[in-house]
């Protein structure tokens, strides 16, 4: 199956036009001057949609004349048109127009007419449903995905609220909600992307076939990372797994490939409900949702997807997983464990409090680990009041809570802690701390504040305290985009906007988590944000002309690159795309110079090396050529499209033609389905007069019914040459 992620399906269907019949007959109306002449027919009539439009089944002769000839057709002495509705290739729909008067012969500018109108309105719709759908999958688009989702959470919790009411409450399976499923179907790609790669087509594959199966009422997007997502709206769990399970093996027997090789555990999905798998953040089950806003909810149930996909990466015997596997398990906890029940009981409501968490992370003699917790412990609980909270969260994090205190005093606390275990035992210990109140966040966000500001204090080195601020959350939405979680990142970088809104290294992070989630519009906006705050920052000025590439925006990419390229002239990346650029454009002398500062910041880059290869090549100059294809295959034995290209470079002269041979026939047993290695392999053993072997060579295609006229043309020279050959 040859699709690649630049071509695009087709995401119009009948319904689409049937929902604007009335805009349909209007417009074919007036064309006509008639009323009430203009019916529309499916691809394939039935006898109902026949009636409601008052045909019989004598119309289908000219109806499957008409989609036969994929052409306006007029019958009935010229009063009747058959014009089909065509798009991507696809016939969506049959117009039958009826005319007052006779149309034969049809006039060519009528008829041209009659087609404008036609692909007008298609494309109308086609862009109408595009600002929904990906027009390379037929999914929801990200964007639209997420606010579907938002806008469904409010209505859960108002359902759930009002059957505990009722108390109808009590069977999990009845329990009002939403279903998200996930599904990894390809492993995490690469970076940086080569935007001109089709690095994706695996994942639009799945995409289309995934969009070709989903459910009624079931809404469906693309995710990056080789993640799929589809929203369940009706809560029915057995349901959606039993579907979801058919999926995946559905995947595994269309796409082999996806679970051959290295990629183990894929295909496989995770399911989780909402609010039963949730239950275990709050102490009452529910959080304190606004009802007019989904937002925040919706990144936790994203957040434990992924978190299930992880955990189930490597385990074979299910193709999709929930969050109560997991707990019958004992992977994850069973709803609210004992631990956050004391803290809950601890907590006395409307009371300020800081949440400290604390981990001791320096050398320590062996045996010495129980001790030392002990002294830890006793520590706290001497420099503090006898009602604050002082217990391990688990093995090695300490976690104090301290009600109706200001920030000096748990400023000085801390300081004294550091000193204290310092003095006995070196440095080690890391301290972080959350407050609540703190700008919009909940009571039950100090917990997981303080955690992350725990991982923000170990960054900066041992025996440091942190309060939790912006760079607390951009260390967090870091830490999430490098797993490849781009939803749960951005949660992360938009928290730390609201502590910093101005924060130029937060917008240029969250505008990237933009940019692969296929926000572009959004990635575009933040981009040029952070520029009109900081107009020399190389790194947003870099990822936007990155991102313009990948919108198609080339003139306005080489402007900002260029720009780039002067606020930082040694980023490797960025002389490389704009040479790519320039290499479109024919510009071969700027290409080289680029391409060729790329290669000397960057030696080991194989890709940027191929291309100031190939564009020597280009300029004829197959000495430096050939230098930078030798280099890659140093790097790289195994890059067959250096070694193919080397082996054509060797083969134009004689004395190194052997070379040549040996250098093409390795390319042809690393890929040895590539057509172009096979004949270049052919032409150098021609050369060599070695006509049978450059016939077996090429004759593996020709069995395959390769239609290349290339590889006909030189299997015939060679057996016209065998021919002459053979005596009488």
């Amino acid at each position: 199956m040859n699709m690649n992620t630049d071509s695009s399906c087709s995401i119009l269907e009948f319904k689409d036009i049937q929902e604007k019949q009335e805009q349909v007959r209007t417009a074919f109306s007036d064309l006509l001057g008639t009323n009430g002449g203009v019916a529309l027919l499916p691809p394939v009539p039935d006898q109902k949609s026949l009636t409601s439009n008052g045909y019989s089944r004598a119309i289908l002769p000219s109806v499957n004349e008409a989609l036969l000839l994929r052409d306006l057709l007029v019958k009935e002495d010229g009063k009747r048109l058959f014009l089909p509705l065509i798009r991507d290739n696809k016939v969506l729909a049959v117009l039958v127009l009826e005319s007052r008067e006779k149309l034969i012969p049809l006039p060519d500018y009528f008829k041209r007419t009659l087609l404008t109108t036609a692909d007008l309105l298609l494309d109308n719709l086609f862009l109408r449903k595009s600002e929904k759908l990906d027009t390379k999958t037929g999914l929801t688009r990200f964007e639209y995905f997420t606010k579907k989702l938002q806008s469904l959470l409010p209505e859960t919790l108002s359902a759930k609220k009002s059957n505990q009411s009722h108390g109808t409450f009590e069977h999990k399976d009845r329990i009002p909600g939403i279903i998200l499923l996930a599904f990894r179907t390809v492993p995490k790609k690469e970076y940086p992307l080569n935007f001109w790669d089709a690095s994706w087509k695996d994942l639009v594959m799945t995409g289309r076939f995934l969009a070709k199966n989903l459910p009624d009422n079931c809404t469906g997007t693309i995710l990056s990372q080789g993640m799929l997502a589809v929203l369940w709206p009706d809560g029915n769990g057995a349901k959606a797994r039993a579907w979801a399970e058919n999926f995946v093996n559905l995947l595994k027997e269309h796409f082999p490939r996806l679970s051959s090789g290295g990629n183990t555990g894929n295909p496989h999905g995770a399911l989780v409900r909402f609010p039963y798998d949730f239950y275990d953040y709050f102490k009452s089950g529910l959080p304190g949702l606004d009802r007019n806003d989904g937002n925040d909810f919706s990144g936790y149930i994203f957040g434990r997807l992924w978190q299930l996909l992880d955990i189930t990466i490597t385990t074979q015997n299910k193709a999709v997983w929930s969050w109560e596997n997991l707990r019958h398990l004992g992977i994850v906890p069973d709803a609210s464990s004992p631990f956050f029940s004391k803290i809950n009981d601890f907590l006395v409501p409307d009371k300020t409090f800081a949440v400290l968490a604390m981990k001791y992370t320096g050398d320590m003699v062996l045996g010495d680990g129980e001790a030392f917790y002990c002294f830890l412990t006793k520590t706290a609980r001497d420099n503090l009041e006898p009602e604050a909270f002082v217990d391990w969260y688990d093995g090695e994090t300490m976690i104090v809570i301290i009600q109706g205190k200001d920030r000096g005093y748990i400023e000085h606390f801390s300081q004294h802690l550091l000193d204290v275990v310092e003095k006995d035992k070196g440095e080690g210990l890391n301290i972080g701390a959350a407050f609540h109140p703190f700008i919009d966040f909940r009571p039950e966000d100090a917990f997981l504040n303080a955690l992350k500001a725990l991982v923000h204090a170990e960054l900066l080195g041992q025996h440091a305290f942190v309060t939790a601020d912006a760079v607390t959350f951009n260390v967090s939405g870091d830490n999430f985009f490098n797993q490849g979680k781009f939803i749960l990142a951005m949660e992360e970088y938009k928290k730390g906007l609201m502590i910093d809104p101005q924060n130029v290294n937060i917008l240029n992070s969250l505008a990237v988590c933009h940019g692969e989630l296929g926000n572009l519009k959004e990635a575009e906006d933040t981009f040029l944000k952070v520029l009109k705050l900081e107009p020399e920052n190389f790194m947003a000025c870099f990822n936007l002309g990155c991102l313009q590439i990948r919108s198609g925006e080339i003139a306005k990419a080489q402007e900002t690159l260029e720009n780039a390229v002067h606020l930082n002239p040694d980023s490797a990346e960025t002389h490389f795309y704009l040479g790519k650029i320039l290499k479109e454009k024919e510009k071969t002398r700027d290409v080289i110079d680029h391409l060729h500062k790329a290669v000397s910041l960057k030696p080991d880059w194989e890709l940027a090396r191929r291309l100031l290869a190939e564009c020597y090549m280009d300029c004829g100059n197959k000495k430096k050529a050939a230098e930078n294809y030798r280099k890659i295959v140093c790097l790289n034995p195994k890059d067959a499209p250096s070694l193919d290209a080397l082996g054509c470079i060797y083969g134009e002269d004689q004395r190194d033609l052997e070379i040549g041979i040996s250098l093409c026939r390795q390319a042809v047993e690393l890929e040895p389905q590539n057509q172009d290695f096979r004949m270049h392999l052919a032409e150098n053993l021609i050369k060599a007069g070695d006509l049978e072997g450059a016939g077996k060579i090429l004759k593996p295609l020709l069995e395959k019914g390769e239609k290349n006229e290339k590889v006909i043309k030189l299997k015939e020279a060679i057996d016209k040459s065998l021919c002459s050959l053979c005596p009488l």
